[in-house]
């Protein structure tokens, strides 16, 4: 006698053309299923799931990792178009993120901004680690340096100023 996965394993494997039929004409429903089933299970195992994503990651890791070098070569194309639509889409995002990654090959700084980005501003370092936008100008008007202490009083109280 078969238990129950494995009657379902074969009936499946015996009737692929059926499934398959069955899915193309019941997609809207069964993703709904789905969705509901995650929405209603969402924190039940979170734990478990993560220790098991871990493990398998661990168990299966050249696997993965050849599996998504060969799936980047195959879709290239797809990934280049996808990305610069994202950039495309999301424009101000994509330059805070530019502004990021160049700050942080140049110098050892963090990156935590204290406002957002705006048409004409310059990320200005008020510390390591906190950033704060102001204009161009301003922030070209005034010699400084975060390194030596120079005019950063200066430059610092004009900055917190502009964001107040």
């Amino acid at each position: 006698m078969l238990d129950y996965k494995e009657y379902q394993k074969k009936w499946r494997s015996e009737n692929r053309e059926y499934s398959k039929n069955y899915y193309q004409e019941n997609k809207e429903y069964i993703k709904k299923y789905y969705k509901q089933y995650y929405i209603e299970h969402k924190g039940q195992y979170p734990q478990y799931n993560k220790q098991y994503s871990k493990k398998y990651y661990l168990e299966n890791k050249e696997k993965i990792l050849e599996y998504q070098k060969q799936y980047n070569e195959n879709h290239s194309e797809k990934r280049k178009e996808y990305s610069k639509k994202w950039h495309i889409e999301n424009h101000e995002r994509s330059l805070e993120i530019a502004k990021k990654h160049e700050n942080k090959r140049e110098r050892n700084l963090g990156f935590n901004p204290l406002n957002k980005s705006f048409e004409d501003s310059v990320a200005h370092h008020i510390n390591n680690t906190d950033v704060i936008y102001i204009p161009k100008e301003l922030h070209k008007n005034i010699s400084h340096c975060l390194e030596t202490g120079k005019n950063m009083e200066e430059i610092n109280k004009i900055a917190m100023n502009y964001i107040l």
